[in-house]
């Protein structure tokens, strides 16, 4: 029987969203979650079945980084439950009083990912991008050494057999 390590890695997740000429205030917009540079962005990413991914804050880097303001929906599993932030223009990443993102946002093996805006005002004749950073910790679990009868007896380990 070999034991199971759990470990973890770290990485963000840039969510990117075009906003429509002419769309209305208060309309609900799709956006699209990468998680790799070299993979293309997708709407809804699902977290592999043999990992658990946990949300950890939002942030933009810049203000220029904020084309229509509004307020995000981190959405899991198609509706079944949602966190909304507070406006993305407040969540600059060096502004000492960017809201807390609130406890860490779980999602379980097979889970679906997937994020909306919702913007404030209405969209000009140009089509406008935003774009957010979402820090993720995801967990897996790794086959480590045997546990137990490690291959022999004590002292055919201890000699090196």
């Amino acid at each position: 029987m070999s034991q199971v390590i759990q470990k973890y890695r770290d990485t963000v997740l840039k969510i990117t969203q075009t906003i429509a000429a002419s769309a209305p205030a208060s309309s609900v917009n799709p956006a699209n979650i990468q998680e790799d540079p070299l993979v293309t962005a997708t709407a809804v990413y699902q977290v592999p079945v043999t990992q658990t991914m946990d949300i950890l804050d939002a942030y933009i880097k810049t203000a220029g980084d904020i084309n229509a303001d509004g307020r995000a929906r981190i959405i899991k599993n198609a509706m079944q439950s949602y966190r909304q932030l507070s406006n993305l223009s407040t969540l600059l990443v060096s502004n000492p009083q960017r809201p807390a993102f609130g406890p860490a946002y779980r999602f379980t093996p097979g889970d679906q990912l997937s994020v909306q805006v919702i913007i404030d005002s209405a969209v000009g004749t140009a089509s406008v991008t935003n774009t957010f950073y979402m820090p993720a910790r995801i967990y897996y679990a790794e086959q480590g050494a045997p546990v137990g009868n490690r291959g022999g007896s004590f002292f055919q380990r201890l000699a090196g057999m």
